[in-house]
Formats: C-alpha cells, sequence, structure tokens
C-alpha cells in the first residue's frame, strides 16, 4: 500500500492525549523520535501542527505504511468483545462472514446488528483480520475521538476505524457528513445491538437525527436463531454433551459471556436501592440520551424508580454508598450492571436491553428531566422516542421545542408533523415554513403538500421545486402528484418515471398507480413489482388488488399478507375479504373485524355482511349502522 498521512489528535495537554486511542502506545513510547523525523521532514506539515498546537489543539501526523497496529495484534478486550467465562474458541458462522467479508473487500461501511452477546464484535474482529489482515486499526476510545479529528480538519486515511457499539458515538458527534469523509479512504467497520437499531428505525414522515449516519451503512443481521454456528462445529468445539445442551438452549454468546448471571443480578433485585440506580440509568438511555449518564443525575434517575420511604435511602450516604456498590459490582472481571464511561456511567449493555423488556413504561420524572437536562440532537432523539414509541406528544413537543429554541431543524420539521397529526394546519404550517426556511427540504414538500391541499397550486410547485434545486430528488414524486391532481396526467408520468429511475420506491408505486387508473395493467405490474422490491409496502397492496382482479387469489393473498406490516386496515380489508371469496370464513372474519375496528368503513359492511349470514342479525346491524355515521 502506498505511503498515506494520518493524524492522531492531541488537546492542550500535547502527547499524553494520545492515550485515548487503544493501541497507540508505539506512539507514545517512541514519540519524540516521531516528532524530530516529522519535524526535519515535513515542512508545511509541521508549521501547520504549530500553529494550531499554538491554539490549544495540535494535529500529529505520520505514515502509516507498515506502522500502525493491525486487528491481529490487539486482544479481543481491546476490541470491546464480551469477556468469557468459559473458555469455547470462537465458532464461525459463514454466511455472514462472506457477507461481511465482501463489504469490506468493496470498501463500503459495514453495520453488524444483533442482539447483545450474539458474536456481532467477535465476528467482526474474524473477518477483518482474515480480509485486510495487514490494514493499520484505528480504534476510538472516547466518543468524541472521530469528531475531535474532524474539527481539527484531519481525516485518517487507509485505516480500518472500528465503531464497535455505534450508538456509543452519537453523543461524541458523529454525523452523517463525518461518516462520509471517513468512509471515503477509510474502513469503517460498526457493530449495533438490535434493540438500539429499532429504536433509530425512521417513520414515513419522522425520522431520529441518528438514522442519518445508519442508512449509510451497509446492514448485515445477525440473527440468534437462524445465524447460529452449525452443529458439526459446535460439537467440535464443545465435545461435552451436557456442556453443548446448555449452549445450544441458552445460546453461545450468552452462555460464554455470562448473560445468565446479569438476568439473576437484574431478577434478584436484592438490592432495590441498587436496583434503582441501574433501572434509572437505562431509563436515560432509553428514553433518548446519548451521553453516559452525569453522575450526579443517578439518584434523581433513580428516584423515579422508587416510591415512598424508599427515596430516603437516596438521601442516606451510607445506603447510597451501599447501592452504588451493588450497581457497580462485578459479575465478572470486565462486566457490571452498571458501567464507567467517559465521566459518566452507562448500563451494560447486556442488562439494557433485558431492562427494556421488563420495564417498559418510563417514569413520566425521567422525561421531564431528561428535557430539562438535554440540548440539541439529544432533545430532538428524546422527542422521537416520546412520540414514536411512547406515545407521548406532549413531552415530545416539550423536547423539540426546546432544541427548536436552538436554531434545530430537525425539531423544527417534527413540530410541524406533530402539528399536522394533531389537525392543528396553520400550526403545522407556520414550524414547516421555518424549517424550510432553514433549508430542510422535507419541510418544503411537507408544507407544500398542505398548501397543494389548499388549492394553492404555484406555491406548492414553487417549494418543490425548490426541494428538488437543493437536490431532494424525492420532491419529483411531490410535483407528479401535483401535476395528478392538475389533471395533467402526461405531466404527472413524466415526474413520477424520473424519480423512479433515481430508486425512489414511492414514484415507482405512484406509476403503477396511473397506468392501473389508464387500464394498462401489464405496466401497472412491472411498477407494483419494482416497487415492492424496494420493500414499499403500499406497492404490495397495489399487486394482491390486481392479481386478486386477474383471478389469481393465491398471489393476491400472498402480497397481503406482506402488506400487513404496513398496519393499514385497507389491507386487512382486503385480505378479509379475499379470504371470503376463498371459503375461509373464520379467518376473514378476524382481519374483516381488525379493519372495521381501526375504522374502515367498507370493512364495516363486509363484516355485517358476513354475520348475516350466519344469522348474527344485531351484531350485523351494528357494524352496518357504524358504517353510515
Amino acid at each position: 500500500m502506498a505511503a498515506v498521512l494520518l493524524g492522531l489528535l492531541v488537546v492542550a495537554a500535547g502527547l499524553a492525549l494520545l492515550q485515548k486511542w487503544q493501541g497507540a502506545a508505539w506512539w507514545v513510547v517512541g514519540g519524540g523520535a516521531a516528532l524530530a523525523t516529522l519535524a526535519g521532514g515535513a515542512g508545511p506539515l509541521w508549521q501547520r501542527w504549530r500553529e494550531q498546537r499554538a491554539a490549544g489543539i495540535g494535529v500529529v501526523r505520520r505514515s502509516v505504511s507498515g506502522a500502525g497496529t493491525t486487528v491481529g495484534e490487539l486482544s479481543l478486550a481491546d476490541l470491546r468483545v464480551h469477556a468469557a467465562v468459559v473458555d469455547v474458541p470462537y465458532l464461525p458462522r459463514p454466511a455472514k462472514e462472506r457477507e461481511v467479508g465482501e463489504h469490506l473487500r468493496a470498501r463500503r461501511p459495514v453495520l453488524i446488528v444483533g442482539p447483545s452477546m450474539v458474536g456481532k464484535t467477535r465476528l467482526a474482529a474474524a473477518v477483518v483480520a482474515r480480509t485486510l489482515p495487514d490494514e493499520p486499526l484505528l480504534l476510538p476510545d472516547t466518543p468524541t475521538a472521530l469528531s475531535d479529528l474532524d474539527k481539527a480538519d484531519v481525516i485518517p486515511d487507509g485505516q480500518v476505524i472500528w465503531l464497535d457499539d455505534l450508538d456509543r458515538f452519537f453523543a461524541g458527534g458523529l454525523s452523517a457528513g463525518l461518516v462520509r469523509r471517513l468512509g471515503a479512504s477509510n474502513w469503517l467497520v460498526a457493530t449495533l445491538r438490535a434493540h438500539e437499531w429499532d429504536r433509530f428505525q425512521p417513520t414515513d414522515q419522522l425520522r431520529p437525527p441518528e438514522w442519518d449516519v445508519l442508512r449509510l451503512f451497509e446492514l448485515v443481521v445477525l440473527d440468534r436463531s437462524r445465524d447460529r454456528p452449525a452443529d458439526d462445529d459446535l460439537r467440535s468445539a464443545i465435545p461435552d454433551d451436557d456442556l453443548r445442551e446448555r449452549i445450544t438452549r441458552i445460546g453461545i454468546g450468552e452462555y460464554v459471556a455470562a448473560a445468565q448471571r446479569v438476568r439473576e443480578r437484574l431478577d434478584v433485585q436484592d438490592d432495590p436501592l441498587g436496583y434503582a440506580l441501574v433501572a434509572g440509568a437505562a431509563d436515560w438511555s432509553l428514553a433518548g440520551g446519548r451521553r453516559p449518564v452525569p453522575p450526579h443525575l443517578l439518584p434523581r434517575l433513580a428516584a423515579a424508580r422508587l416510591t415512598g420511604r424508599r427515596t430516603a435511602g437516596l438521601d442516606d450516604d451510607e445506603r447510597y454508598r451501599a447501592a452504588f456498590e451493588w450497581a457497580t459490582r462485578e459479575i465478572n472481571p470486565t462486566v457490571s450492571l452498571l458501567e464507567p464511561d467517559d465521566g459518566g456511567y452507562r448500563v451494560y449493555d447486556y442488562a439494557l436491553e433485558h431492562l427494556a423488556t421488563v420495564n417498559r413504561t418510563i417514569p413520566t420524572a425521567t422525561w421531564q428531566l431528561a428535557v430539562e437536562e438535554m440540548a440539541g440532537d439529544e432533545l430532538v432523539s428524546v422527542g422521537y422516542q416520546a412520540s414514536v414509541h411512547h406515545n407521548l406528544p406532549d413531552i415530545a413537543e416539550q423536547a423539540w421545542t426546546k432544541a427548536a429554541a436552538g436554531g434545530n431543524v430537525h425539531a423544527l420539521h417534527n413540530l410541524g408533523w406533530l402539528h399536522e397529526e394533531q389537525d392543528d394546519l396553520a400550526g403545522a404550517r407556520r414550524w414547516y415554513r421555518r424549517a424550510a426556511e432553514a433549508g430542510y427540504t422535507t419541510s418544503m414538500c411537507n408544507l407544500g403538500l398542505l398548501l397543494q391541499k389548499k388549492g394553492e397550486f404555484d406555491a406548492a410547485r414553487k417549494l418543490y421545486q425548490q426541494a428538488l434545486d437543493a437536490g431532494y430528488t424525492n420532491a419529483m414524486r411531490y410535483l407528479g402528484g401535483l401535476c395528478e391532481d392538475q389533471g395533467d396526467d402526461a405531466g404527472a408520468g413524466q415526474w413520477f418515471r424520473r424519480g423512479a429511475d433515481l430508486g425512489d420506491s414511492h414514484a415507482m408505486n405512484e406509476l403503477g398507480v396511473l397506468h392501473y387508473r389508464r387500464g394498462e395493467p401489464t405496466d401497472a405490474e412491472h411498477w407494483y413489482r419494482r416497487a415492492v422490491g424496494a420493500g414499499h409496502l403500499a406497492a404490495m397492496n397495489n399487486l394482491g388488488v390486481l392479481l386478486e382482479e386477474r383471478g389469481d387469489h393465491a398471489g393476491a393473498e400472498q402480497w397481503y399478507r406482506q402488506a400487513l406490516d404496513s398496519g393499514d386496515a385497507r389491507v386487512q380489508h382486503n385480505l378479509g375479504w379475499l379470504l371470503i371469496q376463498r371459503d375461509r370464513l373464520t379467518e376473514a372474519e378476524q382481519w374483516l373485524r381488525q379493519a372495521a375496528e381501526a375504522g374502515d368503513a367498507g370493512a364495516m359492511r363486509n363484516l355485517g355482511w358476513l354475520l348475516r349470514q350466519r344469522g348474527d342479525q344485531a351484531e350485523a346491524e351494528h357494524w352496518e349502522h357504524k358504517a353510515d355515521l
């Protein structure tokens, strides 16, 4: 590999802070010689370093050709692999390893997602060691390490950048722009727990700030059941039948990394005050907190999990000290429920995952504390979790309003969406306009759609075109919809086709609908199938309708069932009516009832008809009357 230059950040104190980078011991030991070499031969680079150091930020550059630490030279602990309490050799997952390896060879950022202790980091280490054995590894040891480099205008080059537990870096300023800059000349390898991946998923109208980063990675999902090691490999590695049976039942990652001990410590709750400290810290993360919990907030978060006289223990120094020792006591040499991290505390990832399933409701006091203590994108995340995952629009509005006061454009847009959901269209237009004026292209389109519904077509077109001119190609679908509303099917088709050709699945679906309305089922099917291939749920329903009309009931049922993930009552209605035609009346009633209870008037009428066929006149009249209201 050709020699390239790498920067490592030193802040104020100079060389000592290079220890923030794991694997940098070679530099600390040889720092003087390296500086002398750089000073003698780098010319302008040395001058730049001196100028930046004088300003309080120094950058040391070095050649990485053969000089960096490789993944094979680091221990599993360095790479943040969970410590094993049982010595079991690495068991390969060939299919997933091939998938990760292909992305690395193409130098695409890769993100391995799976449950805690499923073996994500161990698999990543094995693939990197095999695929990039001689490439230097950069292992940021604090959440801000990469953004610190970026602020100093120093981008590593030719490095394997190790981002275990990717969510740790959101609090440190990891942005989509930084990922793009790093990915241009480095290999990015990241892991993320499945629970966090699920929390950061966007909706049709909202996306958390974290999603802008996550969508830049190629996703590899490691499933505990589907991707378990092969039986022959497990038998070869673990000859003992009893031990192998326990590992098969519990999961190899959970078994070797003491997951059972973590659950036992949490389930026993032999120290209610200590448990409250852990549960409160977990609530902080689950509410959207990116940073570790500051120590002074631990008692306040715990208080929200305690009732009555137990809260008094937080004010008793001796009892609090004992509770804190319980929460931070080692379960094995590298695991405790509450772990120190960057000046604060985090809940051990497996414990956090467990608590998320048993403590589903976050106390109101914790939400209020989160809004009070957080700022910027962290507040946007709090609002997103409150609104999307906990159905707490009031908390979301508080969080986003505070963030919007600081100029956060995501919060401005989200407030527009929230007011639109509450049918406050004047408020929605006000917030969308502020976000649009700040350059937020999605808000331009949402505001345009509200104006379009009012008949203000010229104003809507101007906003859509503004978004398109700013590079938001999805605006083409809005321009197509505007043409459709104005009766210009030819113009609509042109815009939908342009969007579809750029990969917009919504535009593909709309193009299919346009052909369907024109009586062109072959073309409609082509575009529905293109949209379905991109995962578009509405297109699955539309394809089902097309196949049902053609008489292909089996094909229609297949697509209706896949479209059920949308939660759309119309899909449930369509499936229910199809099942009536297939004489599967019991299941048909189930889906028609779900759709009717969700407010679908057509489903109410068809449910009434079905009930009359079996003689249930009273309930049939109930649904028929409700459909006519």
